[in-house]
């Protein structure tokens, strides 16, 4: 097999070969980026326990750039090559694979309200307003209450570091919709007051993004959303969440 710049050339090498009925050909692989299912699941550098099982990949601290998906099937890479991952992390246990449940593994540990939950629907069906990836805004979390986000290690420094969040966020036309309107708080810190989706949105079927900078992380990011209205129904909801380490460089991000 050999790989040359995006092509891999299998040529035809069965001189030798004893079978009853050889089957001889070439065949080359191209990479196909508009694929017409796009979810995959990456992996990084793995490591293996003391009894020779592979330990799900964690991302390395302190975090440059986390982009997290949730409720997604499974990770994608968007057109500006970063990289969203799914949460829940998507199961990849397979009894003959040899890296059982595979990925990049993480907790967010987060709480959800009463019968509330992830969500996903398929992203091609129609396009929303204000974004060239519908895939970050057609599955999501109602009813997060709070989460944490494992980016610094709290013995890396005392002063911690800064980090650029970014929070996507999205109502799906429906009839008789609730209100919803809640509070936006980081590290305990209110950053967005009786936040309405409902006024934030340019319309009714579109995506928004609030970012909030100079966030001082030393061990987790503790996100809360904090629901004012008083109908059970009336529960967060939250698409997407993007972290950036201030003083790195990276590429400026539309929704």
């Amino acid at each position: 097999m050999i790989p040359a710049s995006g092509v891999v050339l299998v040529p035809e090498a069965s001189v030798g070969c004893t079978c009853s009925f050889p089957l001889r050909g070439s065949f080359a692989l191209v990479n196909k980026p508009k694929r017409a299912q796009p979810w995959t699941v990456y992996v990084g550098h793995t490591e293996l326990d003391k009894r020779g099982r592979v330990v799900p990949t964690t991302f390395a601290k302190p975090v440059k750039h986390l982009a997290i998906n949730l409720g997604a099937p499974a990770d994608m890479k968007d057109d500006a090559g970063t990289l969203w991952l799914a949460y829940p992390n998507p199961r990849t246990v397979y009894s003959q694979n040899h890296f059982s449940n595979y990925g990049v593994k993480f907790d967010l540990h987060e709480t959800l309200a009463q019968e509330k939950g992830y969500f996903c629907h398929d992203f091609k069906r129609n396009g929303i307003e204000g974004t060239d990836k519908p895939w970050l805004f057609t599955s999501g979390c109602q009813g997060l209450l709070r989460c944490e986000i494992p980016l610094v290690e709290e013995t890396a420094s005392p002063s911690g570091s800064r980090y650029t969040v970014r929070l996507g966020f999205r109502i799906e036309p429906e009839p008789n919709a609730a209100v919803r309107v809640f509070d936006i708080k980081l590290q305990g810190r209110t950053v967005a007051a009786n936040f309405d989706l409902s006024q934030a949105a340019a319309n009714a079927d579109g995506a928004i993004v609030r970012e909030f900078r100079d966030i001082t992380v030393n061990g987790n990011l503790i996100l809360e959303l904090v629901p004012k209205g008083a109908n059970p129904n009336s529960a967060t909801i939250l698409n997407c969440i993007e972290v950036i380490r201030q003083g790195e460089t990276t590429v400026a991000y539309a929704p």
